[in-house]
């Protein structure tokens, strides 16, 4: 057996194209590599027996999708390791135990719920008026209206907003969609309801927070010390959790149910608000691609059709 070191994902530095997607391939390696030393498996070269084998037994807790992550990641190293004839994804030990796997399991992707514009409103009326009320308070709106993804929202800084009389602009200087850096920018005006409004929450939350550069959202403790470093993509999603049970308590609801709608939410559940409200509003989709910043119109289409899976007119039509 031949185990390899973790510095070995230094192989993905000619390959990976973002340092989240350098990130996520050392972990999917170093995954490999721990399972193969279980199981005294040689690591590097696998025999594509050994990786069928990884994949089936990761399959009773992995998703379909993370799986394809994996052995993206083994092939990888592979192939900047000089293996290149070692692994072929095609080869049956491969390629039939993942069509199992998507047979048995399926291949639909969890979907987290899209908080519409009535949820964000009572997710930040609930928000408390401290200082990690008044970051989650901005946090939520300028998530929603921007329809920003979570690592996009913790990247922020100061030096990426521009306010002006119509509203804030916001420079995207690496996203999911620009891995090279290229930088992209959003718009958003101010909103008719003081309450609702993104701007005037992160213009508060810079004030009372004195943030005046780095990291737009930065790190609170319990006692609401403000740190000088910034929120991470999982305090993203963590906000919108804790923005629900603080609601859910205000509303009256029942732990079950503050737990069953903690459960249901994540913070892809701001990007997705938006875009299905907007579809359900009649916004095309380029409009809404202005501010979703989308490449693949086949992406947006799922949003899209969720959206308007109950304006279709067929029905009207056939008398129901």
């Amino acid at each position: 057996m031949r185990r390899v070191a973790d510095s070995s994902a230094s192989h993905f530095a000619r390959s990976a194209r973002s340092p989240a997607t350098y990130k996520a391939y050392a972990d999917d390696w170093r995954d490999f590599t721990n399972w193969c030393a279980e199981h005294w498996e040689s690591a590097l070269p696998a025999t594509a027996a050994t990786v069928g084998r990884f994949l089936a037994d990761r399959a009773t807790a992995l998703k379909p999708a993370t799986l394809d992550g994996r052995l993206s990641a083994i092939l990888i190293v592979h192939r900047q390791a000089g293996f290149v004839e070692a692994l072929d994804r095609r080869h049956p030990a491969i390629a039939d135990t993942l069509k199992g796997i998507r047979r048995a399991l399926g291949t639909a992707p969890l979907q987290k719920e899209a908080l519409s514009r009535d949820d964000l409103a009572i997710l930040v009326s609930a928000q408390p008026n401290t200082l990690l009320g008044l970051r989650d308070r901005a946090l939520l709106l300028l998530g929603w209206a921007g329809a920003f993804r979570r690592g996009e929202l913790a990247a922020l800084e100061v030096r990426d907003l521009t306010f002006t009389s119509e509203g804030l602009a916001v420079t995207i200087r690496r996203s999911k969609e620009d891995q090279e850096g290229k930088s992209q920018m959003k718009g958003l005006p101010l909103a008719a309801n003081p309450d609702l409004c993104p701007v005037r929450a992160v213009r508060k939350w810079l004030m009372a927070s004195s943030t005046g550069e780095g990291p737009l959202f930065r790190r609170l403790d319990r006692h609401g010390n403000i740190y000088e470093d910034g929120i991470s993509g999982e305090a993203v999603a963590l906000a919108v959790k804790r923005a629900v049970r603080l609601a859910g308590q205000r509303e009256g609801w029942t732990k079950a149910e503050i737990a069953r709608r903690m459960d249901a939410v994540a913070g892809h559940s701001l990007r997705a608000g938006l875009i299905t409200a907007a579809a359900e509003a009649g916004a095309t989709e380029l409009q809404i691609m202005e501010i979703s910043l989308h490449r693949s119109m086949r992406t947006l289409r799922g949003y899209v059709r969720r959206g308007s899976l109950f304006r279709s007119d067929v029905h009207r039509k056939v008398g129901l």
